[in-house]
């Protein structure tokens, strides 16, 4: 059946109401003012509203008019239940936007034969303006309804101080697709498309179709990072679906997000939003740059590099002025050509002596279309070929070899073993433990075009030397653990300085690490860190350290703030 909100103030009026609402199978909400109304409203849409004008708190008319100011609320029929039953009061309540006006005292069975036409016909006014709003193949929001609900959730924007963000999937070629598969096997597509897009909004957000574009509206993304992490969700989701259906119809998206700047207009947004998926996605959100004062955009500018995906030309402490040729190659570094002569001339070495070439370099993989290729015994001439000044790698990548014990590589139930003992002891002694997450981005692409084992022994290698060079013997009771993708350093006692320090080590090291191969591997990497929450599980713990590269840090340690909400001095 039905929600029904009945605001009325009256006990005895409300009991009644109630007893006849529930035998007729409705649930009933109550509410005794206007601002438990305007309370419950922002937790709950309810099909109906039966109002009393006469309330402690405000008068009828004026609830009725701020309910009807709400996008949420506006279309949910109102039944004015009063003993105001004066012409002049009619009028005001229809006015106001009354969908009905009933005067006390009533009969039950008037009362809840109106209630079921309201009902009716609203079910029919809503079926009826969903087809109207509603793209047909998607069931996503069509063009027009875009525009007007954008138009709202500017105002929407504007008067909650959020920014309105808008993610862009784009199928250029889905007017290609149609003239070789025909509308009824892209329509079915498309159909998927729109349910795995529907079926993926969270809280404050909304699909919308333009033809040859998904639009994603969200008002609960308040940071550029944010909705590039929000973005990456959406690419794998619309990915996983289109890959399904690849042999009926081959569509290739393009992703792009922006956001609402006033005072721009319907059009330009639009026009914006188009265009996003083929240029610089933004930096910073509108909010997020003017909200900061001076001293925080110093922090944002450190945090930034501690918990936003470190890019892999990065180079500590080396200030480095690039240019881009015409073409949009970077022009090549000679710190980083020597090191990777270094590094090659190294594995030739090594190969000199007798290694085994199959497990030494990284092939590619075998060609899917035929039986695998043999790999070929690498050529001893230089592995850097120079023609005129342009400067091109040769070489496989080489399996680095170190001296040292590498890093287990375990799965995350196993690293969940080992913290949960961590925090058991913590629980025990009442301490801190920080969990700093080196995260390395790209990884599997590379595994899907490279040896995959000659990868993993690859970032065996970097994570070990990485943990190394990171410093974590500075801090008593450091533990490292490597599941191929993440590098998980557990700080018992630690304080917020040192998980940042860690953080910032981890992440300089792996770019370090990471520079010499970049032109071959375009994997990138960033660090973060979480603190353990009290009673918080280790395997939830690891899901939020994951997360760290993408959000920043906290500034005060769960165990600091406890003492102080209960006045314990520091220690």
């Amino acid at each position: 059946m039905a929600d029904i909100l009945v605001v009325e103030d009256d006990e005895s009026v409300r009991t009644l109401l109630e007893t006849n609402l529930l035998i007729k199978g409705h649930n009933v909400l109550r509410a005794q003012s206007g601002s438990e109304c305007l309370s419950i409203l922002e937790k709950q849409v309810p099909n109906l509203i039966v109002l009393d004008l006469m309330l402690p708190d405000a008068d009828g008319i004026e609830l009725l008019e701020m309910i009807r100011e709400r996008p949420d609320s506006e279309r949910i029929p109102v039944l004015i239940l009063t003993a105001k039953g004066d012409e002049r009061d009619r009028v005001r309540g229809f006015a106001a936007g009354a969908d009905d006006y009933l005067v006390k005292p009533f009969f039950s069975t008037e009362l809840l034969l109106r209630i079921d036409r309201l009902l009716s016909n609203a079910a029919t006014g809503s079926s009826f303006r969903q087809l109207a709003l509603t793209d047909r193949v998607t069931g996503l929001g069509n063009r027009s309804y875009f525009e007007t609900r954008v138009e709202q959730l500017k105002d929407q924007s504007d008067r909650e101080d959020v920014d309105l963000t808008l993610m862009i999937v784009d199928l250029p070629a889905l007017p290609e697709q149609v003239r070789k598969s025909g509308w009824k096997t892209t329509d079915m597509v498309l159909a998927k498309l729109g349910s795995a897009i529907k079926s993926a909004l969270l809280d404050r957000e909304e699909a919308f179709w333009l033809g040859t574009q998904a639009v994603v509206t969200s008002l609960q993304i308040d940071t550029a990072a944010a909705a590039r992490c929000r973005l990456d969700e959406l690419k794998k989701i619309v990915k996983d679906c289109l890959d399904t259906h690849r042999r009926q119809v081959s569509l290739i998206p393009y992703f792009g997000f922006c956001f609402y700047e006033p005072p721009e207009t319907i059009p330009d947004l639009l026009d914006k939003a188009i265009r996003s998926p083929y240029g610089a996605l933004p930096r910073v959100a509108p909010r997020e740059s003017v909200k900061k004062s001076p001293e925080d955009a110093v922090e944002a500018a450190f945090g930034g590099k501690l918990t936003g995906l470190a890019p892999v030309d990065y180079v500590p402490e080396v200030s480095t002025r690039r240019s881009h040729r015409s073409t949009g190659e970077h022009k090549i570094d000679k710190r980083l050509a020597l090191s990777q002569i270094s590094q090659i001339a190294a594995s030739l070495e090594a190969v000199s002596q007798g290694e085994d070439e199959d497990s030494d370099t990284i092939q590619p993989r075998p060609d899917q279309a035929g039986s695998p290729k043999t790999p070929s015994r690498p050529r001893q001439s230089s592995p850097l070929q120079t023609s005129g000044s342009k400067t091109t790698t040769t070489q496989p990548i080489p399996i680095t070899q170190s001296a040292t014990t590498r890093l287990p590589r375990l799965d995350e139930s196993q690293v969940a073993a080992a913290l949960q003992e961590v925090l058991d002891e913590a629980t025990r002694d009442v301490h801190d433990v920080a969990v700093c997450c080196l995260a390395f981005e790209g990884v599997e692409e590379v595994k899907g075009r490279l040896d995959p084992q000659a990868v993993e022994s690859l970032f065996d290698t970097i994570a070990t030397e990485v943990a190394t060079e990171a410093g974590l013997d500075r801090y008593e009771s450091a533990q490292a653990f490597w599941t191929g993708t993440h590098l998980f350093v557990t700080l018992a006692a630690a304080k917020v300085p040192d998980a940042r320090e860690v953080a910032k080590s981890l992440s300089e090291a792996a770019a370090t690490k990471l520079a010499p191969h970049r032109l071959n591997l375009k994997v990138s990497a960033g660090a973060g860190y979480v603190f353990f929450e009290f009673e918080e599980a280790a395997s939830d713990l690891l899901e939020r350290a994951k997360g760290s590269p993408y959000k920043g840090g906290v500034l005060i340690t769960p165990l600091e703030a406890r003492n102080r909400s209960v006045g314990t001095p520091e220690s």
